[in-house]
């Protein structure tokens, strides 16, 4: 039975954990800047398309899990033919494209023009007919108005965090008429460099992701729902030249602080002193938590 009251404290306290995250009370930067800079970063990685070991490494891996999580779906009754998908956060259709090939049809929302595009063009090459491409946030979007409202026999958002907040989430299951799935980051530590810089210039301690599974599991568990949940551990392992390492951090730390000379300095003076010649090595341990459930 729904304990209204339970349901209402997990809310308040997923609220209250977003809130109250360093980099939500750091933040100088405006929305629509935020998403100007991340466009920026896309099409730049879009043109470099560097195939090295590193990226290669993290494909192999992210195939894999990919893989497992449509083979638990399909085993437990969750993916079959014929059902109609809404895939929140579609990305590069990362999971769009294998579910076309049994879904009856898909809705893919991206929030980002650069990806959008490039989802659209892959569609294109790849003659796929049952993926229908909607650029808007999932903020954006009225359930009523678009007819959306216990629509779709699988709701899915694997890594989106514009369903990382209680409304959104919440959304998510107003959505589906059976089946939804969520990932997202578990109990996940930011680089080591990320932490050390962010204690030399705010004298604050930065430790975990707050765009973590555990919040929503407890909001579902609360709700009555009972989610089947498993998860991923990854050991990932990319090389920086000195530069593009000074640029990749001065570019997280855009978002809290003026770049000036003087603070591009202090993160350079990092990044020498903890790399090996020309190289840095950003060392990360990832965990991802999967569930889903009926609703």
């Amino acid at each position: 039975m729904l304990n209204i009251s339970d349901m209402d404290q997990n809310i308040a306290y997923w609220q209250s954990v977003l809130e109250n995250d360093p980099l939500t009370k750091r933040s100088i930067r405006s929305q629509e800047e935020l998403e100007n800079r991340r466009e920026e970063k896309r099409k730049e990685e879009k043109r470099k398309k560097e195939k090295n070991k590193d990226s290669n490494q993290k494909k192999d891996k992210f195939k894999k899990e990919r893989e497992k999580t449509i083979e638990i779906l399909k085993r437990d009754g969750v993916l079959k033919k014929g059902i109609d998908i809404l895939d929140v956060g579609a990305g590069p259709a990362t999971y769009a494209f294998p579910f076309s090939n049994i879904a009856s049809k898909i809705y893919a929302i991206e929030s980002s023009t650069e990806m959008s595009k490039t989802l659209e063009d892959t569609i294109k090459q790849k003659g796929c007919q049952n993926i229908d491409v909607y650029h808007n946030s999932w903020e954006s979007i009225d359930l009523e108005k678009n007819g959306w409202k216990n629509r779709f026999d699988l709701s899915f958002a694997s890594m989106c965090q514009g369903v990382g907040k209680p409304e959104q989430f919440l959304k998510l299951i107003n959505s589906s008429k059976q089946w939804c799935f969520y990932s997202a980051l578990a109990r996940t530590a930011f680089p080591e460099a990320i932490q050390d810089l962010w204690k030399i210039f705010f004298s604050e301690e930065l430790s975990y992701n707050t765009f973590d599974i555990y919040l929503p599991f407890s909001l579902l568990y609360s709700m009555g729902y009972h989610p089947k949940l498993w998860f991923y551990n990854f050991e990932l392992e990319k090389s920086f030249s000195i530069e593009d390492a000074v640029n990749s951090f001065t570019g997280f730390m855009w978002q809290y602080i003026e770049c000036t000379p003087e603070v591009t300095q202090v993160i350079r003076d990092y990044i020498n002193k903890k790399s090996s010649g020309d190289t840095y090595l950003l060392k990360r341990t990832l965990s991802q938590g999967m569930m889903y459930w009926e609703v």
